[in-house]
């Protein structure tokens, strides 16, 4: 309930739409469902789908956040959405347990449909699991989320789409970009599940050369492969970390330039890029400009 009321929220806020009486109803939903019993996911929730907010510094806390209790464990599965194994699975589901029956029957709903095998499935045949197939298969289309969609409206759904990760789409979109952008410091192993998926959405790149470096027209939503030719800058900057990572850092000498270049059509890179490849491109940049955009880098990085 908690993130549907902030679904909806932020559809008035960034569609413009002047309406007190649904405001004034949501606020009074929320004063009904007693969201003051549970302020730590409400603030966790309207701060990770707030845009004016730090995403990544969002992600940062709520990963360093070492308590054992129930709000912190849901907390952490809208940023990490696929258990790494049984145990962190059955932790998880046993908070939102604690939290509230429906988000647990939502969480075993999510994780029986990836099919992850070290979980065993749990059958749930009732009525509400074919209601919950039923709404699974409705898409949110972008375009109806927001005014327009330009170059960074990827990253506006990122910041989103953990609100309605029933969604088969969404929840591919969180895991692959979300597997960038919330917080690599802490080294977090990655399923195998989502090494896969984020391998076969990049399958067709594998240098510089493919990713986009030039104005970003016709955007649109790559929702199973990433495509240059209407990327937008979120899925080219992921394209850009997958290739750092698969690279260990390295960049061939005819790719310094297209590196140089790629800054203007990505974001957050010194934030998000682990430190170890930043080093590795500083000390083997041949280029002045390169050297320079790499220190940087390192430099945001150090401050983060």
């Amino acid at each position: 309930m908690i993130k549907t009321l902030s679904f909806i929220t932020n559809r008035y806020q960034l569609l413009e739409i002047n309406d007190n009486e649904i405001l004034g109803k949501i606020d009074s939903i929320k004063l009904k469902i007693k969201l003051s019993n549970c302020p730590f996911i409400e603030e966790v929730v309207t701060q990770l789908s707030n845009l004016r907010t730090s995403h990544i510094g969002i992600c940062k806390r709520i990963n360093s956040y070492q308590s054992t209790s129930p709000e912190s464990f849901i907390s952490k599965s809208f940023i990490n959405p696929i258990p790494r194994s049984s145990k962190e699975f059955n932790i998880t589901l046993s908070s939102f347990f604690a939290f509230s029956l429906f988000d647990a029957f939502l969480y075993i709903q999510n994780i029986n449909k990836i099919n992850l095998p070290y979980i065993d499935k749990i059958d749930l045949k009732n009525n509400i699991s074919i209601i919950y197939s039923r709404l699974s298969c409705i898409e949110f289309e972008p375009i109806e989320m927001y005014k327009s969609i330009d170059d960074s409206s990827g990253y506006c759904y990122l910041r989103e789409c953990f609100l309605f990760n029933e969604q088969q789409r969404a929840l591919k979109f969180l895991i692959i970009h979300g597997h960038y952008y919330s917080d690599r410091t802490k080294n977090i192993p990655q399923p195998i599940y989502t090494k896969n998926l984020i391998n076969y959405y990049f399958k067709n790149i594998s240098n510089l050369s493919q990713l986009k470096y030039s104005e970003m027209d016709n955007v649109k939503f790559n929702w199973d492969t990433y495509e240059v030719t209407t990327c937008g800058i979120l899925e080219n900057s992921s394209a850009l970390l997958y290739l750092l990572e698969k690279k260990q850092g390295v960049i061939e000498n005819h790719e310094q330039e297209t590196f140089v270049n790629l800054m203007t059509f990505t974001r957050d890179i010194g934030e998000v890029c682990p430190p170890e490849y930043l080093e590795t491109i500083a000390l083997s940049a041949n280029a002045h400009l390169l050297r320079l955009v790499a220190q940087c880098l390192i430099t945001i990085n150090k401050n983060e």
